[in-house]
């Protein structure tokens, strides 16, 4: 991206249960470039995916949504990085995941602050719910820091489905399965929505609606 540039760019991967999926996604930005990463993990036996953002080019910036659901024997192994090279860089990291049945995903995140990159930013979070016992989710933040001048920070939580959330939407009329699948669609709803492509939005929606269904029929 050269100087000042804007760019959006968007994965989504529903692959039948056959396929291993390996793929790397990489940017560098110049001065005052802003780059937008979306990737929507969903199909697959097994996925490696990377983003990997070079911040080169001072008051650049990078942000990336990751969205997960793996199921059954599903294996996804997700990461995103960040070099901030020049001063004044921004990274913001977000990752929203669910994990059921037998799935197992890790999720890496890395953000590196070279030591010319003063007044620069980083940001990680990651937030998973999980749905069964067997499902294994590992979030795995990293902060490499050779710079005193900046502010880091990363958080991540794991947890189930909230059973007072789920009393109230059943007091309300709706089935178990229908206040549980509500939960997980409204749990990826913040990302869907700072999307301005509608058919990409639409898209992600049927994904999501397809994944939960499950939740209603039981």
């Amino acid at each position: 991206l050269e100087e000042s540039a804007e760019f959006s760019y968007c994965n989504v991967q529903n692959l039948d249960k056959q396929t291993y999926n390996c793929i790397s996604k990489t940017a560098n930005t110049g001065r005052q470039a802003k780059i937008y990463w979306i990737d929507g993990c969903f199909g697959s036996i097994f996925t490696t995916s990377m983003i990997h953002t070079t911040l080169s080019g001072e008051g650049s910036s990078m942000e990336a949504d990751t969205m997960f659901f793996s199921q059954l024997e599903q294996q996804f192994d997700l990461a995103v990085e960040a070099q901030h090279l020049a001063p004044h860089t921004t990274s913001d990291m977000r990752t929203k995941g669910v994990g059921k049945d037998s799935s197992k995903t890790v999720y890496r995140g890395n953000i590196k602050i070279h030591e010319n990159a003063h007044n620069s930013v980083g940001y990680q979070k990651e937030d998973t719910l999980i749905l069964s016992d067997n499902a294994t989710v590992d979030a795995i933040p990293k902060l490499e820091i050779d710079n005193h001048d900046v502010k880091c920070k990363h958080g991540a939580t794991v947890g189930q489905i909230d059973r007072e959330k789920v009393f109230y939407l059943t007091s309300r009329g709706l089935s178990d399965g229908e206040a549980q699948a509500t939960i997980v669609r409204g749990f990826f709803a913040p990302t869907i929505q700072k999307i301005n492509a509608q058919e990409l939005k639409d898209r992600l929606h049927e994904e999501i609606e397809e994944k939960t269904a499950f939740l209603i029929e039981q």
